[in-house]
């Protein structure tokens, strides 16, 4: 009985839709502590930690689809362990972003002119280690949204454009993003101005990560709901920000 309760509860907190709800709840609620500045001592250093754990669950999620490669009748496995390659991707995603990140800080010339402050936690190099794991979160909830956009296979659309159409949707969530954590002081530009650089480096950098993607084959199954809606809920999340 104990275990059948137990394995009834796993099997609920496990479901989607209550995954989906709760991360809705969670960022709405952190959204509205601190427009109203309740307990924003507390909500505001989550930041870091939950978009952290956003992009594991994301990562998570979509790992879980990939099946291990089975051996053919002669016992001989001949296809690539997309498991495998998306672990790499995903490691390859988070290192890369934070060192650009890291290099934009020291050098001002990738994106401009701006420095992080002491809210996204923890840091490495002053740096927030949050920010790698935001670049892989938007690159496969970009992915998630063209999924369920689309009407037409995309399958027959031919790499470079999805790899675009991924890096305008990035440029978009990083021009709905930037008031919001600029409101919160994660980070500041010189004179608060965002130059229309960083932009173009979310559009070109999200693009080349997409296109990386697509050629390891870890962005050719379809991805479950859930991080189109963590993509949802985290612009829901800036736009209260924003204009709350």
């Amino acid at each position: 009985m104990v275990r059948k309760k137990n394995s009834a509860f796993i099997n609920f907190i496990d479901n989607d839709v209550f995954k989906i709800i709760v991360i809705y709840i969670v960022l709405i609620c952190m959204a509205i502590c601190q427009v109203i500045d309740v307990y924003s001592e507390i909500t505001r250093p989550l930041s870091g930690p939950i978009l952290i754990l956003l992009s594991i669950l994301a990562f998570w999620e979509i790992l879980r689809k990939y099946k291990l490669p089975q051996p053919n009748k002669a016992g001989i496995i001949d296809q690539p362990n997309l498991r495998n390659n998306f672990i790499i991707y995903f490691v390859i995603v988070v290192v890369a972003a934070w060192a650009i990140e890291l290099l934009g800080v020291r050098t001002k010339i990738i994106f401009g002119s701006y420095n992080y402050n002491d809210i996204l936690q923890p840091t490495l190099s002053n740096i927030p280690i949050a920010m790698g794991f935001i670049w892989f979160l938007a690159i496969v909830s970009s992915y998630a949204i063209l999924q369920k956009t689309s009407r037409i296979n995309l399958n027959g659309i031919p790499t470079l454009i999805k790899s675009i159409i991924i890096g305008f949707t990035m440029m978009f969530f990083d021009f709905l993003m930037e008031p919001a954590a600029i409101r919160l002081y994660y980070w500041s530009w010189l004179n608060d101005i965002v130059p229309l650089q960083n932009y173009f480096v979310w559009f070109f950098v999200g693009a080349l990560f997409a296109f990386l993607g697509f050629k390891m084959r870890v962005l050719k199954i379809v991805f479950p709901n859930i991080i189109y809606h963590i993509f949802l809920a985290l612009l829901v999340y800036f736009l209260i920000i924003q204009f709350g």
